[in-house]
């Protein structure tokens, strides 16, 4: 469980090149928040290393990102029945693409490869793809793949993943023409713990230079999901987040705060299927001035797990 469906951060949508238009303001002290959120995590994340037990393969990481349902389903190989390896991920089609409340999309309908992982179910170590289509207004990318790599372990009663990501746009993302300023780099630290049939997690993700240059990024996520009927496979989660970016000029929204809530039922035959709701607090003229892709919506996705 995590507090998005799926893995990497991702980015709202682009207006120009290298360039995010919008009536956003700038954040106040970003630093002061990064500092005062860092101590505790460092320290928790030391100490956690030092008490870290084999990870459970079952618990997916990442920052609060994707329009799927729970994590992977495995595929057979795990430390659990005495093999090493493990493969898994998901293929979907979702009628819209939103990120932490943002359609990726314009409202328009996705299909993506969902976190396809690799990992070791000794030591924790996994490596993850993620890829869809978007579109943004202005630009002619229309590709994003995120790279992941990270450990997960167990440690004070809770499921720990510590990860490092790179969100990749094509064409151009990486370069300086019409496309380029939107590849990014961002660390996350998660935490899941359960309580019967509820699961709680939060994370916080930091990028050193968002989405279109925009500098420093905290995104912190936070979600609850609860099983109340476990025979159906049916589950309610309910997400929430912050976002904070140092240059609003560049990433053309202000610091918001976003929300979800969403009924997923896992099928036979490893399909699921998900339904939900999802807002900002983000006013109309604000979206990247006035855009329609930071409305409330509703969404629909349908995938099968490998």
């Amino acid at each position: 469980m995590s507090p998005r469906p799926g893995r990497g951060v991702r980015p709202p949508p682009a207006s120009r090149r290298g360039h995010w238009r919008g009536a956003g303001q700038v954040s106040g002290s970003l630093w002061a928040r990064l500092a005062a959120i860092a101590s505790p995590l460092a320290a928790a994340l030391i100490a956690a290393t030092a008490a870290a037990q084999p990870a459970n393969t079952d618990v997916a990481g990442g920052a609060g990102r994707r329009p799927a349902a729970s994590g992977p389903v495995d595929a057979g190989v795990s430390s659990e029945d005495g093999r090493r390896f493990g493969v898994s991920g998901s293929v979907l089609f979702a009628t819209d693409y939103v990120l932490r409340g943002i359609s990726l999309t314009q409202r328009r309908p996705a299909i993506q490869l969902s976190d396809f992982e690799v990992r070791d179910g000794r030591t924790g170590l996994y490596a993850n793809l993620f890829a869809s289509n978007v579109a943004f207004r202005g630009t002619d990318v229309r590709l994003e793949a995120v790279f992941s790599a990270g450990l997960r372990f167990e440690a004070f009663g809770a499921d720990w993943d510590v990860s490092a990501s790179y969100n990749s746009y094509h064409p151009g993302g990486s370069g300086s023409g019409r496309n380029g300023g939107l590849d990014f780099f961002s660390a996350t630290l998660e935490a899941t713990r359960a309580f019967g049939p509820v699961q709680l997690a939060g994370a916080a993700t930091v990028s050193p230079n968002y989405v279109g240059r925009s500098g420093t990024a905290l995104l912190l996520d936070g979600a609850v999901e609860w099983r109340p009927l476990p025979a159906l496979d049916l589950t309610l989660s309910g997400r929430m987040g912050r976002v904070w970016v140092a240059r609003g000029e560049r990433f053309g929204l202000p610091d918001y705060t976003w929300w979800s809530a969403e009924l997923s039922w896992e099928a036979p035959s490893n399909v699921f299927v998900t339904l939900g709701w999802h807002a900002t607090d983000i006013r109309r003229d604000a979206c990247f001035e006035g855009e329609k892709v930071c409305r409330a919506g509703v969404l629909l996705s349908v995938g099968r797990r490998f």
